[in-house]
């Protein structure tokens, strides 16, 4: 076929140089860029105790992805430390001291706004609200003695 827009698009497809990821890097330049998939995960092991590899597929596909959006070790690692700061001594939150909660897209941006300083405010805020509740029963001595007026006193309800 010797349509000129035909021989155009056949050279373009053949130019290599067109061809890059979303943020208009070359494949040539992509593959420069080493992700530190060891670090990171050395970094959140060493935190957390744990024993995550930094080979395992999905590890490296959420990590691959959050470094390709922009962010730096250092990003990683402030993110890391923010949540071991936040749930590190939580026994019902430690357990999202994983790569799939910690670098989610959903998840990674918020947490690395996120300030160490914040999380201590926070803490301290749920932990004076839960002392204060502390063996109290809406003004009642005991359960028994709440659970009664509530069966018997209809103004409990107002």
């Amino acid at each position: 076929i010797l349509d000129p827009y035909y021989k155009e698009l056949r050279n373009f497809k053949n130019d290599k140089s067109n061809v890059g990821d979303k943020e208009g890097r070359s494949e040539e330049n992509t593959k420069k860029t080493k992700i530190p998939y060891k670090k990171v995960v050395d970094y959140l092991n060493e935190k957390t105790g744990k024993n995550f590899s930094p080979k395992a597929k999905e590890t490296k596909k959420l990590i691959s992805g959050r470094y390709n959006e922009g962010n730096t070790l250092d990003d990683f690692k402030h993110v890391i430390d923010v949540k071991v700061a936040d749930w590190l001594d939580n026994d019902s939150m430690k357990t999202y001291l994983k790569p799939d909660t910690l670098f989610n897209s959903s998840n990674f941006d918020k947490y690395k706004n996120e300030t160490i300083d914040e999380v201590k405010a926070r803490r301290k805020h749920w932990e004076n609200k839960n002392n204060s509740n502390k063996g109290q029963f809406n003004g009642y001595d005991s359960a028994d003695e709440q659970m009664h007026a509530m069966q018997t006193d209809l103004s409990y309800w107002d």
